[in-house]
């Protein structure tokens, strides 16, 4: 069964012949969906919405990963822009205080 996922606005995946774009939303074979999602480079189009990611995207590498530090987000120091996103973003449903 297909599920929905949003790109992260900063990422452009190659998948076969097919180009998935950051900020579109596809419907993937669930596999794929889960990979994109575990490796930070897609959210499920469920979660939060594009406004509540790009308070993290404008953000620099080193800004996200003082406030990964401060939430002592493991691995922050080897993660990349998106995968910091999406730590922070987890961290945030952890906390239920996603805004």
């Amino acid at each position: 069964m297909p599920k929905r996922v949003r790109m992260l606005r900063d990422e452009t995946v190659a998948f076969g012949p097919q180009r998935l774009h950051g900020g579109e939303v596809y419907d993937l074979p669930d596999g794929l969906a889960q990979y994109l999602v575990r490796t930070g480079v897609a959210v499920r189009a469920d979660e939060p919405a594009s406004s509540e990611i790009r308070r993290w995207e404008g953000l620099t590498v080193d800004e996200l990963r003082d406030v990964a530090r401060e939430r002592d987000i493991p691995g922050r120091s080897s993660m990349t822009k998106a995968e910091l996103i999406a730590a922070l973003e987890a961290s945030d449903e952890d906390d239920g205080d996603a805004a």
